[in-house]
Parts: structure tokens; sequence; C-alpha cells
């Protein structure tokens, strides 16, 4: 069967090889041909990353979700206080802030509540720190001709922040703490506080310190410390007294030459050397 099988290759190679050409051209056509979806970036699969109504995995998703957290931050603060990781973390609560009020059917924000709500926003305090009219006036002239930011955009923005607002309301109510921490916090309410202050003349306050010896220093009858002070002292030597001492210190020098010299020596030259004493006591 096998040999078969190889003699009708044989005669047949030129007509099999031409089918199998055939085919593969016909394959490339129909996968990269003009009409084909097939190694396009249309046509390849996104991963699908749901939160709370948002996917992650969508580049349009991820502008809304982070361009929503960021005007909320700034219509907050007044400016861009959070950037990069915290505003990424503060867009995450905020969407699960407003998934949450959809659970607990918070009813959708009203004119009145959106109104009271910009009265406590910093971007339109005034330098007193309260609403300022002007300043609202001149940022909803300035939507007029932002191509980036429309006054829809911010009204939605507002909204959601009010429907947030109240859910972190109903979410910080009363908590469970144990009895020992409600008594420590009675007993530092009901501590009292006694402050103790001490006044200095700075320029009536000139420090003296007696010194030893003086009329002052015999009225106190102690000991005071002065200034550290430097002192220098020369000592003249004969230069006899100090040659035998020289002399000394240079014949111990040698000694500990010759034997540092004879415990680091080569084997070689130790046995040449016991043979030299034995050579001399013959």
């Amino acid at each position: 069967m096998i040999s078969w099988i190889q003699k009708y290759f044989q005669h047949h190679f030129r007509i099999i090889f031409a089918l199998i050409l055939i085919s593969t051209i016909i394959s490339f056509i129909i996968a990269f041909g003009p009409g084909s979806n097939l190694g396009r970036g249309d046509g390849r699969k996104t991963v699908t990353r749901e939160f709370f109504g948002y996917n992650l995995g969508s580049q349009e998703d991820q502008s809304r979700l982070i361009g929503d957290a960021g005007l909320s931050v700034n219509l907050q603060s007044g400016y861009n206080s959070l950037e990069g990781a915290d505003l990424q973390n503060y867009a995450f609560q905020r969407v699960a802030a407003l998934a949450l009020a959809d659970q607990l059917h918070v009813p959708a924000s009203s004119k009145q509540e959106i109104a009271e709500y910009i009265k406590g926003l910093r971007i339109f305090a005034g330098e007193d720190g309260q609403f300022d009219a002007k300043r609202y006036a001149t940022f909803r002239d300035g939507l007029k001709t932002n191509p980036r930011l429309s006054e829809a955009l911010v009204s939605r923005v507002l909204a959601d922040d009010v429907r947030a607002d109240k859910v972190q309301k109903i979410i910080a109510g009363p908590g469970y703490v144990l009895p020992h921490d409600v008594q420590t916090q009675l007993d530092r309410a009901d501590s009292l506080w006694t402050v103790a202050t001490a006044t200095v003349d700075y320029a009536s306050f000139a420090p003296y310190i007696p010194l030893k010896g003086s009329d002052q220093y015999a009225r106190k009858n102690r000991d005071y410390l002065t200034a550290r002070t430097t002192r220098l002292g020369v000592e003249e030597h004969p230069l006899d007294a100090v040659a035998g001492v020289w002399a000394a210190l240079q014949e111990q020098h040698e000694r500990k030459e010759q034997r540092s010299a004879f415990l680091y020596a080569p084997r070689s030259q130790h046995r040449h050397r016991r043979d030299d004493r034995h050579r001399s006591h013959d």
C-alpha cells in the first residue's frame, strides 16, 4: 500500500503540487483580501472589564470615567488637587457611590439641591470664603467659548456629585464601638486642661556667668565653667638624653625585621639556614 502511494505521487507529482499551490493562494486571498476583516484592528476582540456600568477595557469609558472625576475634583477644590493614582481611586469611589445610589433608589438631584451644592464649592468662593456670584457668572460665560467643556457636562457632573454626597451621608450613620473606646472619649471630653505660659523679655535678657576668682563668684559660692580654650605648650630636651633611647628603639626595630624575614621566608631558605648551622657546629 505504501509503495503504491509512493509510485502514485511520483507519477502525478506536478498535478498534486499545483493543487496544493492553488489552495494556498486561495486561502491567502480570502484571509487578506480587501473585503476580509481578518488581521485588522477593527476585527480584534477587546477584553470587557465591567465596573458599575463602565467598561474599563474601553478607552472611551476610561476617558469618561477619569474626565468626570477630574471635573468633580476641580469644582470642589478649585484646582486639580488629585492626579495619577489618587485621581483614579477617587473616580472608582465616585462611580461606586453612584451605583450604590441606584441600588438604594436615591432620587435624582433637583435644581434647588444643585443650587445649594454650588454655593459650597471652592471654585466659586471669594476671598472671604463665601459664594461669589461674579465668579460663578464668569465661569458660566467661559463655558460658552470652551470647546472641551459644556454646560450640560458640568450640570451632569454636579448632579452626580449631589447624589454621591447623599450616599456618603447615608452610609456615614452611627457605627459600632467598644465600651472602652466610649469611656476613653468621655474621659477626654470631661478633662480640664490648664496651660501655663512663661514669658521672657528678649531685649533685657543678658546672660552672664562670673569667672572663678571674681567678686560675683565669691558671692555665689559655686563653680562655673568657662568657654573652651586652646592652649599650646613647648618642652625642650637635650639631644644627649634622647640619643640612648633612640639607639635602643632602632636596635629593637632591627630585631623585629630580622624575625619577620625569618618567619615569612620560603622553606628552601629555612633548609639552607639549618644546613649552615649544622656546618658551623661541626
